[in-house]
C-alpha cells in the first residue's frame, strides 16, 4: 500500500510539474492546467496522500501495518 500512494503521489507531482516539467513553485503555479487534469490531480493527490494518512475507506491496512503490543510489555 505504501508503494502505491507513493506511486499515486509522484504521479500528481508529476501532473502538477506540467508539460515544461518545473518543480519549482514559481513554476507550478505559473501553469494552469485545463480543468479535466486539475481533477484527475485532486483525485489522485486524495488517493495517494489519503492511503499514506488512513483515510477512510483506504484505511483497511493500518491493523495489519501497526497490531497491538503484547499485554506482558511493561515501560
Amino acid at each position: 500500500m505504501a508503494t502505491f500512494s507513493g506511486l499515486a503521489l509522484l504521479l500528481a507531482f508529476g501532473l502538477l510539474a506540467g508539460s515544461q516539467g518545473g518543480y519549482e513553485f514559481d513554476a507550478m503555479r505559473a501553469s494552469s492546467p485545463g480543468t479535466a487534469v486539475a481533477a484527475v490531480m485532486l483525485v489522485v493527490t486524495l488517493i495517494g496522500a489519503g492511503s499514506k494518512a488512513g483515510l477512510v475507506p483506504l484505511h483497511v491496512w493500518l491493523p495489519l501495518a501497526h497490531p497491538p503490543h503484547p499485554a506482558t510489555c511493561r515501560h
